[in-house]
Formats: structure tokens, C-alpha cells, sequence
């Protein structure tokens, strides 16, 4: 009998632990089962461009529109959160374009929408009025650009998120020192970002629907000429739109406030040729200098002579001879979009193993106080000390968009290579990517760096900005920002 009761016991204590087991295996069973659950599709995206070229009857001068300048908009929607990328094939956004477009779209918050300009200069709002364009422009393009976010927001599908860099050698330093004074030229050797970044979105065939490339280069290829065009960055935009018919390609300036094409033989003949301050005779001679140098010594030269009628008269060119150098100058231009577009494209290609379907979406913003100065003497553009006096504060708005785990800093100016590079260096964020002239225009002229603070290069002496206060200021706020976004 005590030997049964034994048995009973011990079968009961067998049973109790098989069960224990089994409910156990159950459980690490449903747990790895959740695990690998993927969480809901929560990203969409949408895009949709329309063109904002001037009015052909409406241009005079001789002026012509040589390729369309348009918006090009990207529509963002994670769960119940939305975000709009507005750029626009402009030299500039004044601030009363982007509260403009801010106010008409009331789906997403003010600050989830960034409105950007390629910096075109051959948008036919150069050299700008300080007071800015008139309203009845403005309100023609926030309509336009209201359209055109309407469209994305309808072509909204589910889409996964990514983004990548790589370096391109495009551009080049433009402040030079010769020994005597500066002036703005080649200069292989002074710092220089070739980071090209993309952010990009593709639908559920591993289609583009819209990316972003940032990048740092003027786009000057038609400056001073009758041209109307979006210049390298629309060139390529259409390269990659003509290879992935349906997709959005917007192009944004990184630091480009001190970066030129390095390739600029041609845009050297043009400038020459329209030139009216200084008699340049385009050259092609390997013999001779290259034209920055050359037109920095006649511009000298004309500053320095006390009396204005004894500067020679500027050559005059025909018709022929300016569209052989427009030709010339459009080749070089078509070059360069269409090798920045297929590097967006490999950039693409190269990242699209690290993609996401979810991204959580987050904005803010600050207005950064610095000292300004106002110049005494307007005569001169560079290698000189114009003097200053005291002036209003600089104010520059820096903002933050959140995507994810990318931070997307805008600043609204041109900026300076050395603040971007340090901002990016400084970010917790490892995906990181800097917007210059975006979310308005702030009253600082070209935000330089505390390096070049002493150079003359037209870009500081212009600069309302008092040295040794903006680049921190900016590294400072723009960290500040995305730690804030890290804790929500």
C-alpha cells in the first residue's frame, strides 16, 4: 500500500513537470512566433511635380526658357503623421512663399513641411529685390505648389524608406587666396564636401517614388546669360525621371556657400561674353589663365582707376557666337546632371538591402540670435575691406525634420562647407543631412564659416554676419534638436 501511494506521488510530480514543460515550450514557442512578426506597414509615400516656368510673353529682355523649371513635391505619410519635401527650381524662398504654402496645407503640421530652392540662378529671380517678389508671384506659386501636393498626396501607396551616401567629385572650393588678395576661383585644395546624399522611397516593386538628393555645388551655368533653366540640378532630376517614368526627383543644396562646379571652362566664355563691367575676350588657350583668375584681375584693375571712362569698352559678341557658347555650355551642364543622377541611382541600388516599412515622424525648430553688421562701402564685391558699423542681429531660422532615424537639418541661407561638416560630425544621429536656403530666407547674406572669417572673398565681405558667433550657435541647436526628437 505505501509503496502505491509512492508511486502515485511520484507520477503526479512527473505529469506536474511534463506540463510545466509543455506550457513553457508553448510559450518561448509564441514568443519567437511574435517576434518574427513584422510590425503593420505604417510608411506611404506620394509625389507629384508641376512646372512653374515664367510666362514666355512675360520675360522681355531677350530672355527664353531653355529647359522648364518646376515643384517637385513629396508626400509623407507614417500612421497618422504626415510630412511634405517641396523644392522648388528657384534661386530663393522668401519666407512669405513657404508660410504661404505652409497655410494651405492643413493635413500636416507648419513644421513638417520643408519648402527648399535648388538655387538655380537662371530662374529669373536674380539678382533678387531685398523686399522680396511681388505677392501676385507668390500666390501664383503657392497655388502651383498646392496643386502639386494635392496630386502626391493622392498618388500616396505603401513604401519602404531609405538612404545612403557616397562621394562625388563635382564640385570644388571657390574661395581663393593668390598671394595678393582673394577672389573667388578654383581652389582644389581648400576644404570641400563631396558627399552626395538620397533619401528615397520605393513602392512595393522596388520601384522609385520619390528621393532627395543634397548635395553642395552652385548651379551657375547660365548666370548672366538670357537662359532660363534649372541648370545640373534639373538636368538631373529628368536624368533619373526619364529612367523611372512615374518617379520624383528632387535635388537640395547641401554647403554650398563656398562651392562651384569644378568643371566651368564654358560658363567662363558665357560670363565673359555678357559681362559688362569688364572687357574679357573668351579664351581657349591651354597657354592662358583660367578665366576666374583673368576676370578677377580686370575686375581689380576697373575698381582701381580713379576715373570711370578710361575702362575699355566690353567686346561685342554676335548672336552666333553667344549660341555656339550656350551649346557648349549646356553639354557640360547635361554632363553633370546626368552623372549625378546615375550616382543617386547606384547610391539607391547600393543601399536597398537596409530599407524600412515604418518611420516615425518628428519636427521643431529654432531661431538663432547672432550680431550683424552693415557694410559701409557697396562700390566693391571683393579683395577688399569695405568697413562696417554695427547692424541689426542676424536672425537664422534652423529647423529639424525627423524621419525615422534620419535627421533632416534645414538653414535658411547658403551655408558654409566647415558648419555643415561639423553639424554632421556632431549629430547622435549617424544619418544626418543638412539643407541649405530652406524654410525661408534669413537676413544674414552667406552664413561663412569661423575659418574663412578673414578671407575677402565676396561671400564674407557681403555677409551681415559679425565673425565667431554663427557656426556654434548652429552645431549647438542643430544637436539640440534631434537629442529633443530622441526622447519623444
Amino acid at each position: 500500500m505505501k509503496n502505491s501511494v509512492m508511486a502515485i506521488a511520484l507520477c503526479r510530480k512527473i505529469c506536474t513537470i511534463v506540463a510545466l514543460l509543455l506550457l513553457t515550450i508553448t510559450y518561448i514557442k509564441a514568443v519567437q512566433a511574435e517576434s518574427k512578426t513584422e510590425m503593420p506597414h505604417s510608411l506611404q509615400a506620394g509625389a507629384a511635380k508641376i512646372d512653374i516656368s515664367p510666362d514666355n510673353q512675360l520675360l522681355g529682355g531677350g530672355k527664353y526658357i531653355r529647359d522648364p523649371l518646376f515643384a517637385r513635391v513629396l508626400f509623407i505619410q507614417s500612421k497618422n503623421e504626415c510630412a511634405v519635401l517641396v523644392e522648388v527650381d528657384k534661386a530663393l524662398v522668401f519666407n512669405s512663399l513657404v508660410k504661404g504654402i505652409r497655410e494651405t496645407l492643413s493635413d500636416c503640421k507648419p513644421e513638417n513641411v520643408f519648402v527648399w530652392a535648388t538655387h538655380t540662378h537662371s530662374a529669373n529671380d536674380l539678382p533678387f529685390n531685398p523686399k522680396g517678389p511681388e505677392k501676385a508671384e507668390i500666390d501664383l506659386l503657392v497655388s502651383k505648389v498646392s496643386h502639386a501636393v494635392t496630386q502626391a498626396k493622392r498618388n500616396l501607396v505603401p513604401a519602404r524608406m531609405g538612404f545612403g551616401t557616397t562621394d562625388l567629385h563635382l564640385n570644388t572650393n571657390r574661395d581663393v587666396f593668390n598671394g595678393r588678395y582673394w577672389y573667388q576661383g578654383t581652389n582644389k585644395a581648400g576644404v570641400s564636401d563631396k558627399s552626395l546624399a538620397v533619401l528615397y522611397f520605393l513602392n512595393e516593386q522596388g520601384l522609385p517614388i520619390g528621393l532627395v538628393m543634397n548635395y553642395g555645388m552652385h548651379p551657375i551655368s547660365y548666370f548672366l546669360s538670357d537662359a532660363i533653366s534649372a541648370d545640373f540640378p534639373g538636368e538631373a532630376s529628368a536624368y533619373i525621371e526619364n529612367v523611372y517614368p512615374g518617379a520624383v526627383a528632387l535635388y537640395s543644396q547641401a554647403a554650398s556657400g563656398d562651392q562651384n562646379p569644378l568643371l566651368s571652362r564654358p560658363l567662363g566664355k558665357l560670363i565673359g561674353m555678357h559681362s559688362q563691367s569688364t572687357p574679357l575676350e573668351p579664351s581657349d588657350k591651354i597657354t592662358d589663365p583660367d578665366f576666374w583668375s583673368r576676370f578677377a584681375i580686370e575686375a581689380r584693375q576697373n575698381v582701381l582707376q580713379e576715373e570711370t571712362k578710361d575702362r575699355p569698352s566690353p567686346p561685342s559678341f554676335s548672336k552666333e557666337q553667344k549660341d555656339a557658347v550656350i551649346e557648349e555650355v549646356g553639354k557640360l551642364t547635361a554632363a553633370m546632371g546626368a552623372i549625378l543622377g546615375e550616382t543617386a541611382i547606384e547610391v539607391m541600388r547600393s543601399n536597398a538591402g537596409s530599407l524600412t516599412k515604418n518611420a516615425t515622424l518628428f519636427s521643431a525648430s529654432e531661431v538663432i540670435s547672432c550680431p550683424g553688421r552693415d557694410r559701409t562701402d557697396y562700390s566693391i564685391r571683393e579683395g577688399f575691406d569695405p568697413g562696417y558699423v554695427d547692424g541689426d542681429d542676424v536672425k537664422i531660422n534652423v529647423s529639424l525634420l525627423k524621419i525615422g532615424e534620419l535627421a533632416l537639418i534645414g538653414l535658411d541661407s547658403e551655408v558654409y562647407t566647415d558648419i555643415v561638416l561639423n553639424v554632421k560630425a556632431a549629430s547622435p544621429l549617424n544619418k544626418t543631412a543638412v539643407i541649405g536656403l530652406a524654410n525661408g530666407l534669413a537676413n544674414s547674406g552667406y552664413i561663412y564659416s569661423d575659418q574663412a572669417a578673414h578671407s575677402l572673398v565676396f561671400q564674407v565681405v557681403g555677409s551681415r554676419l559679425k565673425p565667431g558667433c554663427a557656426e556654434h550657435k548652429i552645431v549647438e541647436s542643430a544637436v539640440s534638436l534631434i537629442q529633443t526628437s530622441m526622447q519623444e
